[in-house]
């Protein structure tokens, strides 16, 4: 009889031992899925499009003016490329990559046609509509990146918007609308004479405001358009570059921006002129520099790129139960294994799953004849709450369990010496297997984060079987106590 409960228990941990490599196996697969082409020892860097700011306003009106930022472009590319552990992705790929979402063509399609309404209501003069629809246009476009990707259309929706406010007396939100404009086309420009003498004032004055910006390009892009930019373009580091200063005395403002921090990790200004001293040379200076320190010096570990994770909790243990309600003499004890499977849609609220399966084993005045498994399954919803590391949850549900074992007990000496099927045993309660119970199942307990996505769980779990059966009134009230690693995706 001990032989076998030790077999039992000795299965028990094989299989614990089976669903911990199962999950881990799992966790790996899962992050290769997500993450093909960052390797553990490459850092993706993509490179925005390159912006020139340095017209001043006595260029407004003219109807041609020099773009020299394709030069700077092929220069940024061509010395990250040749970085080691960096896997570039140029700015011609990075807007293919945001244009090939899924989301993209419906979203683009929807703000094109935005755009057309509110431009023709602009020209009806119904200016209310007009800002309405210029309005709907410019969410649909910031939602899926749109203007990154064809600037000077979006810049369209920003001057007909600022054009409508201006008529409506709102000078101020003209002022950013149009200063919005010339950060996304810089190189727009206008007929003389052709808007009214306010109109090139307004141009004139937001065209000035940039011109006195240290880096323009951050008024176009905060923290949270750049996450979710990267996190859509797939890339770890973004380089925003944009040429500031004047025409004579051109600088370029390099900023590199790390996703996974949420950072800044490099703002630096190289003068590009015709007097600097090779620009080239410097920029290949900062770019090495910042290479040094913040990619060969880092961790292996810190090339994740931070992806949205699911919510979804899967942990695996040990778990010791007693039924609180027992006819032996003695109460009798049942390790075993357990799984649970968590999901949180909301910051507070869980909706869960757990089965335990465990062996019972008989209590020392053997009044349990024979060691018995068990599968328990309980699902239910629960509440839960407190900081990133340790949070704390109360779960409610419904379970049944399963015998797959005939169920003996006795107090009778001749049973336990002779065994239950000897004729001098003749009183011994049996449940033929299978066993079934069937009730309600609450618990407690606390999760806290070990390191990364790893985590470690303990609970107090407890069930009141309520199925009118014999069974339940032998054995019931199960109190479980577990403890377990567990991972979320």
């Amino acid at each position: 009889m001990k032989r076998d409960a030790s077999r039992a228990a000795v299965r028990c941990c094989k299989r614990l031992a089976t669903l911990c490599l199962i999950v881990a196996a799992l966790q790996t697969q899962a992050r290769a899925e997500e993450l093909p082409d960052q390797g553990w020892s490459r850092l993706t860097v993509g490179v925005l499009p390159v912006r020139d700011y340095t017209r001043d306003a006595a260029g407004l009106f003219r109807t041609s003016n020099p773009d020299v930022t394709a030069r700077w472009v092929g220069s940024l590319e061509r010395l990250l490329r040749r970085l080691d552990e960096v896997k570039l992705v140029p700015s011609a790929e990075l807007l293919g990559r945001l244009a090939s979402r899924p989301d993209y063509k419906e979203r683009d399609r929807l703000g094109a046609t935005y755009q057309k309404l509110g431009r023709e209501s602009f020209e009806a003069v119904q200016q209310a509509r007009a800002l309405e629809l210029l309005g709907r246009a410019s969410e649909a476009y910031l939602a899926v990146h749109a203007d990154t990707v064809k600037p000077a259309r979006a810049a369209d929706v920003y001057f007909y918007r600022g054009l409508a406010l201006l008529e409506a007396g709102k000078t101020d939100a003209a002022h950013v609308a149009l200063r919005t404009m010339f950060l996304l086309d810089p190189k727009r420009s206008f007929k003389p004479g052709y808007y009214g003498k306010n109109v090139e004032a307004a141009l004139r004055r937001a065209l000035t405001d940039i011109a006195s910006q240290p880096d323009p390009a951050r008024l176009l892009y905060d923290i949270e358009r750049l996450v979710g930019l990267a996190q859509r373009a797939r890339v770890a580091v973004l380089v925003l570059a944009s040429v500031v200063g004047s025409a004579r005395s051109p600088v370029l403002q390099l900023t590199l921006f790390d996703v996974r921090s949420r950072g800044i990790l490099l703002s630096e200004r190289v003068p590009v002129g015709a007097t600097a001293v090779e620009p080239n040379d410097r920029l290949d200076r900062v770019l090495t520099g910042w290479h040094t320190c913040h990619v060969e010096a880092r961790v292996k570990s810190s090339f994740v790129i931070p992806r949205r994770r699911l919510g979804v909790f899967v942990e695996v243990g040990y778990a010791h139960t007693l039924m609180l309600k027992h006819q032996t003499r003695a109460m009798f004890h049942s390790p075993g294994a357990y799984i649970s499977v968590t999901w949180e849609p909301s910051e507070n609220f869980v909706v869960f799953g757990r089965t335990i399966q465990m062996v019972s084993l008989p209590d020392a005045n053997t009044d349990l004849l024979e060691s018995f498994m068990t599968s328990r399954l309980a699902i239910g919803v629960g509440l839960t709450g407190g900081s990133r590391n340790i949070r704390g949850f109360l779960e409610a549900g419904v379970e049944a369990g399963f015998a797959f074992n005939d169920i003996q007990l006795s107090r009778d000496v001749d049973c336990k010496h002779f065994g239950a099927q000897h004729p001098r045993c003749t009183s011994v309660s049996t449940f033929q297997a299978p066993g079934v119970w069937f009730g309600f199942a609450v618990g407690a307990g606390l999760r806290w984060r070990l390191i990364q996505s790893w985590h470690m769980r303990a609970s107090i779990d407890a069930s009141l079987y309520v199925a009118d059966t014999e069974l339940v009134k032998q054995l019931n009230f199960p109190l479980s106590i577990s403890l377990g690693i567990g991972n979320q995706f």
